[in-house]
């Protein structure tokens, strides 16, 4: 019986969240969340307005045009109002316990331990260039230093600056 009531305000809970309009700062995929490699992901524009419904783990549930898929949290960095939405569905979405297919698809592409790692967001030293823009988008800009047989990038974030030697991450300083 208390496993229906649960089910019940569940539902109940799902049903009067709010649902947020907004217009994309940057060009964006809107993930299908069925494939490891998003090949079915669609490219939208900056400027293109998406209504969010729901927020979990990272993403945010998006429509557009008569499609839904997920946009990940980090492309949408910027829009006022957008953390008191994310606040929201964060807490009516408390305790749910679901391995949702972005964990599914990143411990398949990088392993468990990476997997898990990238899935929660905590970049790591040795990663890849490309698991960072897994984690969080392209950054908002990058420095470059070249010399003979090496590259040195800094990767600005909002929160947070990458450094990759020849592209391997070599240090994280984070803003707080």
């Amino acid at each position: 019986m208390k496993t229906i009531q649960a089910i019940v305000l569940l539902f109940l809970a799902l049903q009067v969240r709010a649902q947020i309009e907004v217009k994309l700062p940057r060009e964006t995929k809107l993930l299908d969340c069925q494939g490891i490699e998003f090949a079915n992901a669609e490219t939208l524009q900056a400027g293109q307005a998406v209504r969010l419904t729901d927020y979990y783990e990272g993403y945010f549930t998006a429509s557009i045009n008569g499609k839904s898929g997920y946009i990940y949290y980090p492309y949408l960095d910027g829009i006022e109002g957008l953390d008191s939405f994310k606040s929201e569905h964060q807490k009516a979405n408390t305790g749910l316990k679901i391995e949702t297919c972005r964990l599914q698809q990143m411990k398949k592409k990088y392993g468990e331990k990476a997997g898990i790692l990238a899935y929660q967001g905590k970049p790591w030293i040795g990663m890849g260039a490309g698991i960072a823009i897994d984690l969080f988008g392209h950054p908002k800009s990058k420095n470059t230093t070249q010399t003979a047989g090496y590259k040195g990038e800094q990767w600005v974030y909002a929160d947070r600056n990458l450094y990759f030697d020849n592209g391997v991450l070599t240090a994280i300083q984070e803003s707080k």
